[in-house]
């Protein structure tokens, strides 16, 4: 098997927002200061995935550096690829099947931890379980409510759903095939424990954003079309919430006309705001369109001619939700990924490939 890494050379200078809230649980917009701009390095390592990604939606690393990627347009739904780029294997089928997810467009990568690899099919309301050498093991259903995304954290499964009174269920998975509801976390709790969020309690955009969680089991959960972040102790009690640096609201949702039923408004109506999240050790990670939607200027140009790539990471303390500082991208990405020192840009504008830039030590210092 041939690498499919290429070097490209060359250093590339990112400018960095480093502002610091008052960590836990904070009105909108407030206990910011005034950005203190630093410039910092990321050095070109790789561009990987040459010949091989064809629709890629997806990134996620591996404990020992592999790398998974959740491709729409190729011939199973995800590649497994070794650090260099190489291909491993592929794992999944498109279909109706058992270990097969239809229509391509409604997969994600819902965890990959102790040797698993775990998809959700939004369709199908059921997660599938591999081996990370491909082979299936089981499909899990998670029957109930519709449901707005899912992430594995170990032996639990943390869902976003789509429903006016509830936002987020965890359920444990009890057996090979099934799991058991552990706890139900309601719209209105939330609005109990951050009275900030009344006010959108009833906006059915508060179900919709990228999910992730991290190595202790805390979830963490962005917006579409806000800068909103939340965050939850494995036990689903909210231990954060923030809003900055961007500030960014919910809209208002309102719909073209009442015979359309939209689940989620058109793209020139609410753009989108948060792309995709990434977690380590230290920080979490949201990747953010790049432009304030509810202040822009388009000079002409419709808000559905942009591409919903972002070039912008917040950062933000894993521990407490405290924002750190915000980073310029060198590229457009759809997803990001953070490890072993290197940030993992998965970009498809203007070209298609998995990006790897060195982070300097002193990232994120003053």
């Amino acid at each position: 098997m041939t690498s499919n890494s290429c070097i490209f050379s060359g250093l590339l200078t990112v400018i960095l927002t480093a502002a610091v809230t008052t960590a836990g649980l904070m009105p909108f917009g407030e206990g910011g200061s005034e950005p203190h701009w630093q410039e910092v390095q990321l050095k070109p390592v790789a561009k990987l995935g040459k010949d091989l990604l064809m629709d890629p939606q997806q990134l996620v690393l591996g404990s020992r550096g592999e790398i998974l990627v959740y491709d729409a347009g190729a011939e199973a739904p995800v590649l497994h690829l070794a650090a260099n780029g190489t291909l491993i294997n592929r794992i999944g089928g498109w279909g109706k099947g058992p270990g097969e997810i239809s229509p391509r467009f409604v997969g994600v990568i819902a965890g990959y931890r102790d040797g698993h690899v775990d998809l959700f099919s939004l369709s199908q309301l059921k997660v599938l379980r591999f081996q990370e050498d491909g082979k299936w093991i089981a499909d899990i259903s998670l029957a109930g409510t519709q449901m707005a995304g899912a992430v594995v954290c170990g032996k639990q499964v943390f869902l976003r759903l789509l429903s006016p009174e509830q936002f987020m269920r965890i359920d444990r998975l009890s057996g090979t095939h099934q799991t058991e509801v552990v706890k139900a976390v309601s719209i209105q709790q939330l609005a109990e424990a951050a009275p900030e969020l009344a006010r959108v309690a009833k906006n059915p955009l508060l179900n919709q954003g990228p999910t992730i969680c991290d190595s202790s089991g805390n979830v963490y959960c962005s917006f579409i079309y806000s800068s909103l972040l939340l965050g939850f102790r494995p036990d689903g009690k909210l231990f954060f919430i923030n809003n900055l640096p961007e500030a960014i609201e919910l809209p208002e949702f309102k719909r073209y006309s009442e015979k359309y039923d939209f689940t989620s408004p058109p793209i020139n109506q609410f753009p989108v705001v948060s792309v995709a999240l990434a977690v380590d050790d230290r920080y979490l990670y949201r990747l953010y369109v790049g432009f304030r939607t509810d202040q822009a200027k388009m000079n002409g140009r419709k808000l559905s001619e942009l591409s919903n790539e972002g070039t912008v990471l917040d950062v933000y303390d894993r521990a407490n939700g405290t924002y750190m500082f915000s980073a310029h991208l060198p590229r457009a990405a759809k997803s990001i990924a953070i490890g072993d020192g290197k940030l993992y840009l998965l970009s498809t504008d203007p070209d298609i490939g998995i990006f790897v830039y060195q982070i300097p030590r002193h990232w994120g210092s003053s």
